[in-house]
């Protein structure tokens, strides 16, 4: 089962379901991982980083990326967490699943149960 933070829109009933642990697309793509989850704040300052390093450790530069992209792939909940907070979204906790769509069915249900 993978845990999943669930961050609701206060304007909208969607949750948004944010995956803990390791983050493969982001070790392979680097920061343009974060533009299909559609995490622009995040790509924009992972990105810089990653340029900068490239730029200024000369001919270690292609290690520097591939190290920001292995920490990229290791915190990236943390900076798609930062995100949705940033966007006014509230933690409504974590939830376990085998999906993101059983996560979410998991949190619906506990709404249902409160009202």
């Amino acid at each position: 089962m993978n845990c999943y933070l669930a961050y609701r829109d206060p304007r909208s009933a969607g949750a948004r379901m944010v995956k803990q642990g390791m983050h493969w697309r982001l070790l392979v793509l680097g920061p343009l991982g974060l533009l299909v989850s559609r995490c622009w704040m995040g790509f924009a300052l992972t990105g810089c980083v990653n340029m900068l390093l490239t730029r200024f450790t000369g001919a270690y530069g292609m290690y520097a990326a591939v190290s920001v992209n292995l920490a990229l792939a290791v915190f990236g909940a943390e900076v798609i967490d930062l995100e949705q907070r940033l966007r006014g979204r509230v933690c409504e906790g974590l939830w376990m699943g085998r999906s993101a769509g059983d996560a979410r069915l998991r949190l619906a249900d506990r709404g249902q149960v409160l009202s």
